[in-house]
This record gives C-alpha cells, structure tokens and sequence, in this order.
C-alpha cells in the first residue's frame, strides 16, 4: 500500500514540477549597470555605447600617463645607480 501511495505522489510531484519549470531564456535580462569588457553590446543603446566609448578613450589616455609617469621614474632609478 506504501508503495502504491508513493508512486502517486511522484507522479502528482513531477507533473507539478513540470507546470513550474521556466525558460529562463524567457526572462527579461537586467541591463548591466555598468559597462564590462567583452559584455553584450546588443543592451546599450547608441548613445551609451558612444558614451562607452568617451570613457574608454579617457581611460586608456589616462593608463598612458601612468605608463610615462613609471618609464620616467625608471630612468630616474636607472640614472641614480648607474652613477
């Protein structure tokens, strides 16, 4: 009899797991709040990605003075012990 009521009830288990199974594909995916390398650009609207873009140019500008700033500290460096 135990047996009989357990297959009944995952039988009832698994028809109701298959009525609440989603497609997540379904969902609607929430816009990144920010901008990652390699995201999905198909979310950003033109006006975004060309503000993507301002601050990319911005940073990378920025990324360059860092690099100058350490070559020149290295010469420096170099200099000091080479004397």
């Amino acid at each position: 009899m135990f047996t009989l009521f357990a297959r009944a009830h995952e039988d009832v288990r698994a028809k109701n797991l298959g009525e609440c199974l989603m497609d997540f594909d379904d969902i609607p995916r929430k816009k990144p709040d920010r901008f990652e390398l390699g995201a999905d650009l198909t979310r950003f609207s033109i006006e975004e990605l060309e503000k993507i873009v301002t601050d990319l140019e911005g940073e990378i500008s920025r990324i360059g003075e860092a690099i100058e700033r350490k070559k020149s500290d290295m010469t420096a460096a170099d200099n000091i012990f080479k004397s």
